[in-house]
């Protein structure tokens, strides 16, 4: 009896916060190093230009230094507890109407992000696992961005 209310105590107990693990938010300016495209090699940016994603909430702008204006892009974040990686959907709209639904997720380690979809509609990635099917974008935090 002694075992099994210590052990019901336990399991009702507070975890820590310090044992928390509390997912790292894609908010923040970054810029693209390359992309994974069907499991392939990192591929640096086309050109070797800029691109940053400015992220902030559910607003997300696509910036280049080379465009007159900025296009924007409405970021859905959403929790997805039964996956490593944090779901997402990517909305893009052009000229007001809605283009493009990608089913998305991303995975932030640091000054690092990842964001992968699949290359056929109809479904979510469990994970930014660079595959044969998938098309992942790595990012990495601009610290000092003016845009």
């Amino acid at each position: 009896m002694f075992v099994t209310t210590l052990l019901a105590v336990a399991l009702a107990a507070p975890v820590p916060k310090s044992l928390k693990h509390e997912a790292l938010t894609p908010d923040g300016t970054w810029e693209v190093v390359g992309y994974f495209s069907d499991g392939g090699d990192l591929t640096p940016p086309v050109g070797g230009k800029t691109l940053r994603w400015i992220i902030s909430g559910e607003s997300l702008t696509e910036w280049a230094p080379d465009r007159e204006e900025s296009e924007g892009m409405t970021f859905t974040p959403r929790r997805r507890s039964d996956v490593g990686a944090q779901a997402i959907d990517y909305v893009i709209r052009e000229a007001g109407f809605l283009h493009e639904v990608r089913e998305s997720v991303y995975e932030r380690t640091g000054s690092e992000l990842r964001v992968c979809w699949l290359n056929e509609p109809g479904g979510r990635p469990a994970d930014c696992t660079p595959r044969e099917g998938r098309f992942v974008i790595v990012f990495r935090r601009v610290t000092d961005a003016k845009k």
